[in-house]
């Protein structure tokens, strides 16, 4: 397996010094770039190569664009210049002690950045005061030495951040893990580290976001005896399937609904799932989670019923051509489809 080749490290001494004045806390965080010695290589190296543990969660930039500061600043910290690197890990230290709230303690903000045959990872942690991670600053450049009380598990408490990439672009680092091994409850991560620091939220994997919109709609289809209701709820999901190339979210869905519909259908979304977090919809998983369909033919006429019958019904048309030809009339006898009319009735 390649080894990591590192390029960069920078450490800083970082106090809580939110609601500070700037002038303050560029006085009290203090620190440089560094190299690693003996003991360092020992304790670092292996947090940086192995990366974070199965309880990181998977983040993302807070931005609907590609261009958000914290992610300039990892993609800068891959760059060759020198200065400019040593620069952005100083702004990412005074931005992290403006993030911390009175209540936490001085801490030690370490950056690494590195390479891997064609991958490239960025990884911060900020170890709380430790005895056993001595910091301090010697003719302006940082010394960190690492005793051997701090190889304990009982030192291993920290909050970091990972993220890699196989390229450095414009499309690179939208994405990310955290981890806050400070925090008592398994796969959390105090909001200053996620949010105000690193200005992330959680992310949501295509299939977990599908799944959670078509469960949704499917107990609202249940619910709902009015016609024109199920065909909003199943129109909307239409256009969710049309646009699966773009990103949505949970919230962006619900404002494909009448304002009604949309209330119900968060409230009916589970209340941990973030509503704002971007991800792709899975038209098959969605057509499964959901196991309704609607199609409009020409003069407006809706049909809609279960999705394997909807879908065989599409599979039969026949092209004559420009035109397209169906027959429902069978599936309709059989009331497995019905149209806008006879539900009315």
């Amino acid at each position: 397996m390649d080894t990591w080749n590192i390029s960069f490290v920078a450490g800083y001494k970082v106090p809580p010094c939110y609601g500070m004045n700037e002038e303050y806390v560029q006085s009290q965080v203090e620190g440089s770039s560094f190299e690693l010695d003996e003991s360092g290589q020992r304790y670092f190296l292996p947090l940086f190569e192995n990366g974070l543990s199965n309880n990181a969660i998977n983040v993302a930039f807070e931005t609907n664009d590609q261009d958000h500061y914290i992610r300039n600043q990892i993609l800068a910290l891959n760059d060759d210049n020198v200065a400019l690197k040593e620069q952005v890990a100083r702004d990412l230290a005074l931005r992290l002690a403006i993030s911390s709230p009175k209540s936490t303690r001085n801490g030690l903000l370490v950056i690494m950045a590195g390479k891997q045959s064609d991958k490239y990872r960025v990884v911060l942690w900020k170890f709380p005061a430790n005895p056993s991670i001595q910091a301090e600053l010697l003719d302006s450049e940082l010394v960190i030495r690492v005793l051997d009380s701090a190889f304990s598990r009982d030192t291993d408490y920290f909050k970091a951040a990972i993220f890699e990439d196989k390229s450095l672009d414009r499309s690179s680092f939208l994405f990310g893990k955290i981890e806050d091994k400070q925090t008592r409850v398994r796969g959390a991560a105090a909001l200053f580290w996620m949010k105000n620091f690193l200005g992330t939220r959680p992310q949501i994997s295509d299939e977990n976001g599908t799944r959670t919109i078509g469960r949704a709609l499917r107990d609202l289809t249940k619910k709902h005896k009015n016609t024109q209701s199920v065909v909003s709820l199943l129109s909307a999901a239409e256009v969710a399937k049309s646009r699966s190339n773009v990103m949505t979210s949970i919230q962006d869905f619900s404002e494909h609904l009448s304002a009604e519909l949309a209330e119900e259908f968060l409230d009916t979304v589970n209340e941990y799932i973030p509503r704002a977090t971007p991800f792709h919809i899975v038209p098959e998983m969605l057509d499964t989670e959901l196991g309704a369909r609607i199609i409009i033919l020409e003069n407006n006429v809706r049909i809609l019923g279960p999705t394997e019958e909807v879908n065989a019904l599409m599979d039969s048309a026949r092209t004559n051509g420009d035109k397209v030809s169906i027959s429902i009339e069978q599936s309709i006898e059989e009331d497995k489809l019905k149209t806008i009319n006879s539900l009315r009735g």
